[in-house]
């Protein structure tokens, strides 16, 4: 019987590590690989997510007197039925570059490649209430192509029509988020600030433009389990021509997967239709944010806008 006692204190003394004396040294138990495994796609979220985001110099801007107002429909920022080809280039620099369309066509604006094609509407392809999409999107057999699709419950303006030097404007909107088959998975909340920080003459494919409105708007999106965007927006916008130069950060988490990107458009050609008109929907009233791929790194590759005139509440899904 003493011998038993022995032996399970003898089992115990091994399980149990040694405190820290002055006599011998305290060794913490390893991490198993497992953890290792679990904490790596953490850690690369957290890094990712918190690496700097770009924001222009402000050593040429021309701070505007606190009682300067702008109306941005002089600047063409609500302009519709046009197409705008910008050379686009990733940040920091890169002889990585693109050709896109802007295309503002009636009540939508398009930039990119959704799926390799043009949705005139993306109402049909989001479920209604307690329904199923009247129209679905084939998508490719590798799925390396997917989006999120979101509405906004009221809609989200783009900034005021008239806004004032250094003054913030705030909108804030119900957001729903919809998978890539057009059904709803999750309820956020969405927030936009629009400021015009004064004026600058701009560069844009070895064109100056001269005294442009520089108007910065941040947008982000809040949804449960992981998934938060950030859309920083800096746009140089020219009077009668519209936006010659924009920067646009796209940073956060998708699922807890994180992403950072900044994307450069210089204005290239301004093509008017015969309909064209300045003073056009100033809301997103829906809206598909297109992804090449997920893993290990989101890439945007299109964004594709349902402009509304009326910030009118929308059916809820």
């Amino acid at each position: 019987m003493p011998e038993r006692v022995y032996v399970n204190s003898l089992r115990r003394s091994i399980r149990t590590p040694l405190a820290p004396t002055s006599s011998n040294t305290y060794n913490p138990p390893t991490m198993p690989p497992r953890h290792l495994a679990i904490l790596a796609p953490i850690l690369f979220t957290i890094l990712a997510s918190c690496h700097h985001r770009w924001r222009p110099p402000t050593e040429h801007v021309q701070s505007p007197t606190p009682q300067t107002t702008i109306n941005l429909t002089d600047y063409a920022l609500f302009q519709t039925n046009i197409d705008l080809l910008y050379n686009v280039t990733r940040l920091p620099k890169s002889t990585d570059t693109t050709r896109q369309t802007l295309r503002l066509q009636g009540n939508q604006s398009q930039t990119g490649i959704l799926i390799n094609r043009t949705l005139e509407n993306l109402t049909p392809y989001l479920a209604p209430p307690n329904g199923h999409p009247p129209q679905s999107i084939i998508w490719p057999e590798k799925q390396t192509e997917t989006a999120l699709f979101l509405s906004f419950d009221p809609p989200l303006p783009i900034a005021p029509k008239t806004i004032h030097a250094n003054q913030p404007v705030n909108y804030e909107s119900t957001v729903w988020l919809f998978n890539r088959h057009g059904y709803p998975v999750a309820k956020g909340q969405t927030t936009r600030i629009a400021t015009l920080e004064g004026f600058e003459s701009i560069t844009a494919n070895q064109i100056t433009y001269p005294d442009c409105a520089r108007l910065l708007t941040t947008t982000g999106f809040k949804f449960p389990w992981g998934t938060n965007i950030t859309l920083t927006d800096y746009q140089w916008l020219a009077e009668n021509v519209g936006p010659v130069c924009h920067v646009r950060n796209f940073q956060g988490t998708i699922f807890f997967v994180g992403f950072n990107q900044t994307h450069r458009h210089e204005l290239i050609i301004r093509n008017p239709q015969p309909n064209q008109t300045l003073n056009g929907p100033t809301a997103w009233h829906r809206a598909a944010i297109t992804l090449n791929k997920l893993l290990p790194n989101p890439n945007l590759t299109g964004l594709t806008i349902d402009m509304t005139r009326n910030p009118r509440p929308t059916d809820k899904p």
